[in-house]
């Protein structure tokens, strides 16, 4: 992660948050997309990677969500992060 994501990471405080946080930042970054309602649908390699950064167990990902509106939360705060933007807002420059 770079050093946005890791200082938006560290007010966190579950280790299934910070996993959780950590895995929707790579998806949006890697894939280009929200995994909101479904935000285990990871590769469990994926999640070992991501989960060497923010360090707790990949296993404690099962815990994150617990909560329905953890996973659109955090999407909203993510898109708060510098560089990124709602597609709706750079389309034209997408389709020139």
């Amino acid at each position: 992660m770079d050093r946005a994501a890791l200082d938006a990471l560290a007010d966190k405080r579950r280790p299934a948050t910070r996993l959780g946080w950590g895995v929707q930042w790579a998806t949006v970054r890697m894939l280009g997309v929200f995994l909101t309602e479904n935000p285990l649908a990871v590769p469990s390699g994926a999640v070992a990677f991501v989960a060497e950064q923010p360090d707790p167990d990949p296993a404690c990902l099962a815990d994150y969500g617990q909560r329905p509106t953890t996973s659109y939360e955090h999407a909203w705060q993510i898109r708060e992060l510098p560089g990124y933007r709602d597609f709706g807002a750079g389309e034209q420059e997408v389709r020139r």
